[in-house]
């Protein structure tokens, strides 16, 4: 397939949308979303492949997130094109699905500092209040 590629990009990338199509229709999601993704990259341009791609990711509750840019990559090359209702339906359902919902990278950083931060201040409150104990 790199072959194809390298003697006709475009053809190639519609080679690797193929496959993922394939791979989708037998239940293979990682492998259809890795086809997708490499049409994607060979054409930066191929608005179905991304599209493919973001549903690709609804087949893992860890991957869902990252549906997210690919849909809005697909609605940024095709914003009326036939799955743009669709596609905006699954970046809401993508940014509402898990417990706390669809959080970015940053969010999930600084929720993670403040976190770390509360567990050294409330360690620094106890070993205070067990050295006022002591002393007593």
């Amino acid at each position: 397939m790199q072959k194809a590629a390298d003697l006709s990009p475009t053809t190639a990338a519609q080679g690797y949308y193929n496959l993922g199509a394939v791979y989708t229709n037998r239940g293979r999601t990682k492998e259809a979303g890795d086809a997708f993704k490499k049409a994607t990259e060979i054409n930066p341009n191929m608005a179905d492949a991304y599209y493919q791609l973001g549903i690709s990711y609804f087949g893992s509750p860890t991957t869902i997130p990252d549906a997210v840019p690919v849909l809005e990559k697909y609605l940024q090359l095709q914003p009326t094109g036939p799955n743009a209702d669709a596609a905006k339906g699954l970046i809401e359902a993508a940014k509402a699905s898990g417990p706390t919902g669809f959080k970015s990278d940053k969010q999930i950083a600084d929720e993670k500092a403040a976190a770390d931060k509360a567990e050294k201040d409330k360690a620094t409150k106890e070993k205070a209040a067990a050295g006022k104990q002591k002393k007593q």
